[in-house]
């Protein structure tokens, strides 16, 4: 079991690791107009900007994916459905993505843009956080019907 959690929850926090920096910079393309029509001469930076915001997220946020492991691993203990379990993930999935967002723009003072940016920035890991917690299936121990019960006994 702990070997499915732990793959499972791998598997989320490095859609966001990976998706979340490629979605912001779709997002930031759309947002500001002026980079639509030097979109070719920009790639380059932009694929530069990517592996730079890919590694910044696998060092800073590193420690929420242990943190997530370890909350699903004491989730999958609890005695609910696999639809109530899921929810309970996607909530403390979503949590873990935005509490250090702001912590950081409460702790930096960020200016209304540098936040703005730092907000889509947090949407956008949320959503792909969300979208693997509901993706990916985690396997979880099925009750062992063929073998007696010692409390029915």
């Amino acid at each position: 079991m702990t070997v499915n959690v732990i793959k499972y929850s791998l598997k989320v926090w490095l859609t966001s690791v990976c998706g979340a920096p490629a979605l912001h910079l779709i997002v930031l393309f759309f947002w500001e107009s002026s980079y639509k029509s030097n979109i070719p001469d920009l790639f380059p930076m932009t694929l530069f900007i990517y592996i730079g915001m890919v590694l910044a997220q696998l060092a800073f946020s590193f420690f929420i994916w242990v943190l997530f492991a370890l909350l699903i691993l004491i989730i999958v203990k609890i005695s609910a459905s696999g639809m109530i379990k899921t929810i309970i993930i996607f909530s403390i999935g979503i949590l873990l993505a935005c509490a250090p967002f702001f912590a950081a723009i409460i702790s930096l003072d960020f200016t209304t843009g540098d936040a703005g940016i730092a907000l889509v920035l947090m949407a956008c890991n949320c959503a792909c956080i969300g979208f693997g917690v509901w993706f990916y299936k985690l396997k979880l121990p099925q009750p062992d019907l063929a073998s007696p019960n010692p409390e029915n006994i």
